[in-house]
């Protein structure tokens, strides 16, 4: 089944008529990152480190996670497994909320101390397209 093609409503109908959840493969894993489609929150996991060798799998998947016609008007990234991501990254971040279509943006949750300390200290929580998702340490 196609979840971009089913209301969320029959979504949780059907996941609450199940015992056993299976896990979607992973649309990028090379041992040092793992990015991993999330479905309730719309969105990706994030585990692991996006350094410079990983910057263009990390552009492309993140591109195709924010389709402009998917229904999520925002995409969730999940953090809590990131542990390091580079300035580079950052700014490959930011740059894609920006362009990111009308009524789309990128909700980061569960940021590490060490991360979100580096996203508020360079201000990327206040672009256009970027939103304070679940886990933010300080308001």
């Amino acid at each position: 089944m196609d979840r971009r093609r089913c209301a969320p409503e029959a979504l949780s109908a059907l996941q609450n008529h199940h015992e056993v959840l299976v896990e979607v493969n992973p649309e990028y894993d090379d041992g040092v990152l793992r990015m991993t489609r999330t479905y309730a929150p719309y969105g990706l996991r994030l585990e692991g480190e996006i350094d410079g060798a990983r910057h263009q799998a990390f552009t492309q998947t993140l591109t195709s996670v924010s389709d402009p016609r998917d229904r999520a008007d925002q995409v969730h990234l999940e953090l809590a497994n990131l542990r390091f991501m580079d300035l580079v990254a950052l700014n490959l971040l930011g740059s894609h909320a920006l362009r990111l279509t009308r009524g789309k943006g990128l909700v980061l949750d569960n940021p590490s101390p060490e991360l979100e300390s580096v996203i508020e200290m360079v201000g990327f929580h206040r672009l256009p397209g970027i939103a304070k998702g679940l886990g933010w340490r300080r308001s």
